[in-house]
């Protein structure tokens, strides 16, 4: 059995790095990166060269920071999670091993980006063989991936249901079908990253891991920092009535395909509370993410 780990990447990466650098104030770097970077609103434009130019240093130290915190013999476990970036942390809770894959997630902005890059490369090149970063990166680990979902940001709700939400489901289908194995396991792992995604991921999960003809073993966890020794599962998944989830979808697939029909307009009467806006600028969420990843998945 394997798992694919779909892990949320915020920004604590950032806070990690600059202690060891000796800032005091790692927020006064955030604001550095979105003046070198470009606009902070839309993640861009930025100016050439920007990422490659700022990340060896902070890579480098993210990296001796982590060997740093976890060659600490003075130290326990839970005091170096706590030390380490979130997403690192959530991971050593999970016993990575030999046929596992971690996908990193950032959001399209500009410190997302460079917190998922700083983490690809603390992944990648931490020795584990002189460290207790085998916690977190087995020797045979595969090398995470980055993915950065255009529209997932904090700053445009429209555009986040719109673009973003999309880019996400698509994710979620795409490796939901690169799983083979019927023991699989597609774990989201929602301790960073934009808090906003969170409802939808659970909805992927519930919605992966209850099919009938397709269901595959789905976890949401997430690391409670509070209590570091915790690991916090968000399962079992509720039963679900897939006949009429298939007649929702279709009746989804009416309204966003067809939206000027007569059965749209009468679907969009009928279902007043799966109406896909409920205000010019608020579009139905939950409709479009069912939407979404049913359609990516081929599964109705």
């Amino acid at each position: 059995m394997s798992r694919v780990v779909i892990t949320h990447v915020g920004t604590s990466a950032l806070k990690c790095a600059a202690i060891k650098r000796g800032d005091t104030r790692p927020s006064d770097y955030e604001q550095k990166v979105q003046e070198i970077s470009g606009s902070e609103e839309r993640a861009g434009p930025r100016l050439p060269g920007w990422l490659e130019a700022l990340l060896p240093e902070w890579q480098q130290a993210l990296r001796e920071g982590l060997c740093a915190v976890w060659n600490d013999a003075r130290r326990d476990v839970n005091w170096k999670r706590n030390q380490s970036p979130a997403e690192i942390a959530s991971l050593t809770m999970m016993s990575l091993q030999r046929g596992d894959r971690v996908v990193l997630v950032s959001s399209d902005t500009n410190a997302g980006q460079f917190c998922a890059s700083m983490l690809h490369h603390g992944l990648a090149t931490v020795p584990a063989g002189t460290c207790d970063a085998r916690a977190f990166r087995p020797d045979d680990l595969e090398v995470p991936e980055v993915v950065v979902l255009p529209g997932v940001e904090t700053k445009d709700g429209s555009r986040f249901v719109a673009e973003g939400l999309p880019q996400y489901m698509r994710l979620v289908a795409a490796e939901r079908n690169r799983m083979h194995a019927e023991r699989d396991t597609l774990h989201f792992n929602i301790t960073g990253g934009y808090k906003g995604i969170i409802p939808f991921a659970v909805l992927a999960a519930q919605l992966l891991g209850t099919h009938p003809y397709h269901r595959l073993s789905t976890e949401v966890v997430y690391w409670h920092a509070a209590s570091s020794a915790t690991l916090i599962s968000l399962g079992p998944h509720l039963p679900m009535d897939w006949e009429k989830m298939k007649a929702l979808h279709q009746g989804i697939c009416t309204l966003v395909e067809h939206p000027g029909s007569d059965l749209a307009r009468e679907l969009d009467e009928r279902w007043n509370p799966y109406r896909l806006t409920t205000s010019e600028s608020h579009p139905n969420a939950l409709a479009l993410t069912v939407y979404h990843l049913l359609n990516d998945l081929g599964w109705v």
